[in-house]
């Protein structure tokens, strides 16, 4: 009897032993599989559009060399005012000077000041160049996401082309000319929006906004009404989106598929752990991409809808539309909604332009703004234009002698341009303030 349970204690060991190699030998193939990348989302990129991203005929290679013709700020008067102290000044979004917003502590009619606004004119030059170019493309790094092209760029050249564009108009009084600069601004912005992912198509869209900012200070300058309305012509002409949303997207899905999150995340942790991470990120890679596989007939449908019913169908599906599942390296959803949105801001930008051009003619021609937009029609416009936002039409109202114009925004509610206080201090309105009066600030409650 003892030989016999000894007997069977050994099989048992042995069968233990046996399921023992098999459960490792599967944990080891499972590890190998899963370490190997899944099948990319995007078919890779035309060989003819690769080479046209090396072109010497695209635009991208020229915008290097108007970064590099930005002049360097002068330094700042020594002169013992309040209003230009010794050091620069901070950038400010409403500053009373140029030179305060090009954060240069000099008066607009400095003669150093005004040699440096002369030398801002080559940047132009060099950005009119780049719209005149055949085509836009951007070159891109070791992922589609990331252009090499910072925030601060952007914000240099939007600077530059908007203290040109005052000085023109406050100082020389050329209102031809600023008015020829902003339309030049506002192709420039198109143009790097034309080709990328949703930061270049958001950015561009923040370089029209900042010159279309001063639409009003231009068109009552303008000397006639057949000026106004070749302006108006002008801005119809400009006013088409440069890129669609289904391309911009696109290129947000290329990105995630050429982002190897494995190689980031394994050089950030110690050598021991590199296996380790090297196949959670293959695991996060496979798991996106089944994802949105899963998804892209609904994503690419919704690309496609008006903003009303984009939100209606987000508010409907609260799950799919927030949903960020564990190991998913890139939300679809949260992408979209982005470049949505753009595409939207974009759309109440250059409707609310023409909104403010009728608007100063209205004004030129009754000594005062009309207290509704409905005085408007017929006799300065045929019909109001929609906010791609709401239902209804733009938000406006007079605020001293001059007006407040908005958009409901993203959540589609009118908040009557207030902020409200959160536990991180006071938020920004929710409702898209476009044209308001110099210095005005919004009410909290």
């Amino acid at each position: 009897m003892r030989r016999r349970k000894r007997g069977g204690n050994e099989r048992r060991h042995i069968i233990l032993f046996f399921l023992l190699v098999i459960a490792l030998g599967a944990l080891i193939a499972s590890i190998s599989f899963l370490k190997k990348p899944s099948v990319p989302l995007m078919p890779p990129e035309a060989a003819e559009m690769a080479a046209k991203r090396e072109s010497d005929d695209n635009g991208y290679r020229l915008i290097s060399e108007a970064l590099a013709l930005i002049p360097p700020a002068p330094a700042a008067a020594t002169v013992p005012d309040e209003e230009y102290p010794e050091m620069p000044i901070r950038y400010q979004p409403e500053p009373d000077s140029i030179g305060k917003m090009l954060g240069i502590g000099r008066p607009d009619d400095d003669e150093v000041f005004v040699e440096h606004i002369e030398k801002c004119r080559l940047v132009l030059e060099k950005m009119n160049e780049v719209s005149d170019k055949p085509y836009f493309l951007w070159k891109h790094g070791p992922s589609y996401r990331s252009l090499d092209f910072s925030y601060d760029a952007f914000n240099r050249l939007r600077t530059t082309s908007v203290a040109v564009m005052l000085y023109d108009l406050r100082c020389n009084e050329d209102v031809e000319r600023a008015m020829t600069t902003l339309l030049n601004t506002v192709r420039f912005g198109k143009t790097v929006s034309s080709d990328g992912p949703n930061y270049p198509f958001s950015q561009g869209l923040e370089i029209e906004r900042e010159v279309l900012a001063h639409i009003p200070e231009i068109v009552a300058a303008l000397g006639s009404d057949e000026e106004r309305m070749e302006l108006l012509d002008a801005l119809e002409g400009l006013s088409e989106a440069p890129n669609s949303v289904r391309k911009v997207f696109d290129f947000e899905l290329r990105a995630s598929d050429t982002t190897d999150i494995r190689e980031d995340m394994a050089g950030q942790v110690h050598e021991a752990f590199e296996e380790v991470v090297v196949t959670l990120g293959s695991v996060a890679q496979r798991r996106t991409r089944n994802f949105i596989r899963k998804h892209q007939a609904t994503l690419y449908q919704l690309a496609e809808m008006p903003y009303v019913d984009y939100r209606e169908w987000c508010n409907a599906n609260p799950d799919l539309s927030k949903e960020y599942p564990a190991f998913i390296m890139f939300s679809p959803f949260h992408s979209l909604h982005s470049i949505v949105q753009t595409r939207e801001k974009r759309t109440a930008y250059y409707a609310a332009a023409k909104l403010a051009i009728h608007l100063e003619m209205y004004r030129l021609e009754n000594d005062a703004y009309p207290e509704t937009l409905d005085a408007l029609v017929p006799d300065f416009m045929a019909e109001l234009p929609m906010d791609p936002f709401g239902s209804e039409g733009f938000k406006y109202r007079i605020e001293g002698d001059s007006y407040l114009l908005y958009s409901v925004g993203t959540n589609g509610k009118d908040d009557g341009a207030t902020v409200k206080r959160s536990r991180r201090g006071w938020r920004n309105p929710p409702d898209i303030i476009i044209y308001k009066p110099k210095n005005w600030q919004p009410q909290r409650m």
